[in-house]
């Protein structure tokens, strides 16, 4: 099941659900709430994602961003 990440506008917490696609179309407010304080006033954030490819024994590290060597 994905996991999204997210930010509390109220109390500035950073938190993250697990939720099936239908789940995060619908945002039931039950579940997309602060587990801290409750609020349903939460922003979604993301993460870079990094991983390395080995290249004929050279190591070089992708991100969205491009190539870095």
């Amino acid at each position: 099941m994905p996991t999204y990440n997210f930010v509390c506008e109220k109390c500035q917490n950073h938190f993250s659900l697990e939720a099936s696609f239908a789940e995060y179309d619908k945002k039931d407010p039950k579940k997309f709430c602060c587990p801290k304080c409750g609020s349903k006033k939460i922003k979604q954030t993301f993460t870079e994602i990094f991983f390395v490819k080995s290249n004929k024994g050279k190591n070089n590290i992708r991100c969205a961003c491009g190539s870095l060597k």
